[in-house]
């Protein structure tokens, strides 16, 4: 226990998802994915995937390559974030015409379990500090922690972007439970960056507890990201 909180230090559980566990929380709640972005379902991936390329500006003049290897990344991020605890995987995906590089961002929802502690903005402030430089934003019930980041993960999910990812993660307390809802968007380009940023502060802001809802409810926002 800290002795001078009276409570149990979040370093003495260790990292999210370890001992504490990363699962699906007890209450319906829901969410809403920005504008443009597509949802990639765990049953139904391979059918997203092709609806989602389908409907890329152009791509019926893509190069066969190039359509391929779209269909492969937005593939291996929806399986990736599953195989990470995602409840949520969305993405945004394209080719600059000028240039021809792809261009590709992801979102996902994980929910982490603290307890014995419970989830309120100091202990968001405490999970996102041990990697970078924090600052808070307002979500509907609480005050919530965004994070980003950048690290090399060993793997190139973008054709000519590297290993590289840009990360940005906001944790958002639900009040009153011992469950952390973290939204994490990643994107390999430079250029994405700061649009994942707004993305991902965005969609963890439209968190909502939804007693009336359906559980893990996702609203899309519209078309095109502002």
């Amino acid at each position: 226990m800290d002795a001078q909180e009276g409570r149990t230090a979040w370093t003495e559980l260790g990292a999210p998802g370890a001992s504490t566990g990363v699962g699906r929380p007890p209450f319906r709640y829901r969410i809403e994915v920005p504008p443009g972005w597509k949802v990639l379902r765990a049953d139904q991936l391979a059918q997203d995937v092709e609806a989602m390329c389908v409907a890329t500006p152009g791509w019926s003049n893509l190069p066969p390559a190039q359509q391929v290897a779209l269909r492969q990344a937005l593939t291996d991020v929806g399986t990736q974030a599953r195989v990470g605890g995602a409840v949520l995987v969305a993405a945004d995906a394209g080719y600059d015409k000028d240039t021809g590089e792809m261009l590709m961002g992801a979102l996902t929802l994980a929910w982490v379990r603290t307890w014995p502690l419970e989830a309120d903005t100091e202990l968001a402030e405490l999970m996102a500090q041990s990697s970078g430089q924090t600052r808070q934003f307002a979500g509907a019930h609480s005050v919530g922690v965004l994070q980003s980041g950048v690290a090399d993960t060993g793997t190139e999910v973008v054709p000519g972007a590297g290993s590289t990812a840009r990360t940005t993660q906001a944790f958002v307390p639900t009040p009153g439970t011992s469950w952390m809802a973290v939204v994490t968007g990643t994107t390999p380009q430079q250029r994405m960056a700061a649009l994942m940023e707004r993305a991902t502060e965005r969609m963890a802001a439209s968190l909502l507890l939804d007693d009336a809802g359906e559980s893990a409810t996702v609203v899309p926002a519209g078309d095109g990201i502002p």
